[in-house]
């Protein structure tokens, strides 16, 4: 059964993504993940008015909108330490139990142009798996790609009639782990908008967003090391880790890389009090991978069909995932929130084509596709 870390590194290769953590707790503004810091403190709701001195929410140095963002500026630091439980663990931990701890960096730099306010900032992500790792090599330690972008909160207002501030971001995905590197993967180039528009206590959003990769080849898949005289890779007992054709160039292939990527999501969050916000999120993502027609070496088959055209002519590929999440965060001061929620990655559909719930992966709770996380996070 797939862990939940398969799941989550499913749905990144689905976004080609700059690996942002799969269903992030409060998201705030573009870029993915977090913002802030005390030289900026927000001292007003989103509606403009006077905040009460005693609302943590409202003092954090983690802001909560686009509109938030656009007041702060200087150097930050956002840190998070997420820990996810898959819920595989309380079906039987002896086979399912999946426990994974992430820690995400994110410096920014918020500055301004005129009157527009900017933001740049890298993401840096660390994952370890406490519970036995369901990869072959049994490492628990892993790293996700960097991922540096800017973005423009509240760069266009519609005053006149909706309220509505949009707010356009673009990133790029630096390689910087094994598994990218050995992909071919050269760089991800994404850009998006978010729409987001606050009515009393309630913050709501809406994002479309899109990715192209470049890679060095069409295929992931592991380089065949016998060609340049190399070993096989083998495991401490000596086993063999994977088995190549002789000739062959790429061997213990996973898939064909992803190509392009757009996604469309939403989240609604409420202040419920001065230090107490809820929040709900849904995100649908669509993949589409290389066509398998660029890989043609001397095992494809040369055999025409009635047309005249190959009988291994397949077009590219594509493949869609669900992320939904919904939880409660605590500002425990300015600096420091706590989250509690549980999120979910899947997809939309099930095997014999009927809709699935998307915040609950109901019957399939082996598969860690649901998940329970405790997030802890630091803004400085």
């Amino acid at each position: 059964m797939k862990r939940f870390s398969s799941l989550v590194l499913s749905l990144v290769a689905a976004a080609s993504l700059a690996q942002t953590p799969a269903p992030a707790p409060t998201t705030p503004a573009a870029p993915a993940s977090s913002d802030g810091q005390p030289a900026a403190t927000t001292t007003a709701t989103p509606n403009g008015q006077p905040a009460p001195a005693n609302n943590p929410l409202a003092k954090a140095v983690q802001a909560r909108t686009p509109e938030e963002q656009a007041n702060q500026s200087g150097i930050q630091l956002i840190t998070t330490l997420d820990h996810y439980l898959g819920m595989g663990t309380f079906v039987d931990a002896r086979y399912y139990s999946s426990l994974t701890g992430w820690l995400t960096i994110i410096p920014q730099y918020l500055f301004g142009i005129g009157k527009q306010r900017l933001v740049a900032s890298a993401t840096i992500r660390l994952v370890y798996e406490y519970t036995l790792p369901d990869v072959e090599t049994g490492r628990r330690f892993s790293w996700w790609d960097l991922a540096v972008g800017v973005s423009a909160p509240a760069f266009f207002r519609d005053t006149a009639l909706t309220g509505i501030a949009f707010t356009p971001s673009l990133g790029l995905t630096i390689p910087s782990t094994i598994e990218s590197i050995n992909a071919g993967l050269i760089g991800t180039l994404r850009g998006g908008i978010t729409a987001s528009r606050s009515i009393k206590v309630f913050d709501f959003r809406a994002n479309v967003s899109g990715s192209a990769s470049v890679f060095g080849q069409p295929v992931n898949g592991y380089r065949n090391p016998t060609l340049n005289g190399g070993q096989l890779p083998t495991d401490g007992n000596g086993n063999l880790l994977l088995v190549c054709r002789p000739g062959e160039q790429l061997c213990g292939v996973s898939n064909n890389n992803t190509a392009f990527t757009i996604s469309a999501g939403g989240q609604v969050q409420w202040r419920a009090t001065g230090s107490l916000l809820f929040y709900v999120g849904y995100t649908y993502i669509r993949a589409w991978r290389y066509s398998a027609n660029t890989v043609k070496d001397e095992f494809t088959p040369k055999a025409l069909d009635s047309n005249g055209n190959p009988v291994s002519r397949v077009g590219m590929g594509s493949f869609d995932r669900t992320s939904a999440f919904f939880g409660g965060s605590y500002q425990l001061n300015e600096h420091y929130s706590l989250d509690l929620g549980v999120s979910n990655v899947q997809t939309p559909l099930t095997p014999t084509g009927q809709v699935r719930f998307p915040f609950l992966s109901f019957g399939t709770w082996a598969d860690n596709a649901t998940s329970i996380y405790f997030t802890l996070t630091a803004a400085y």
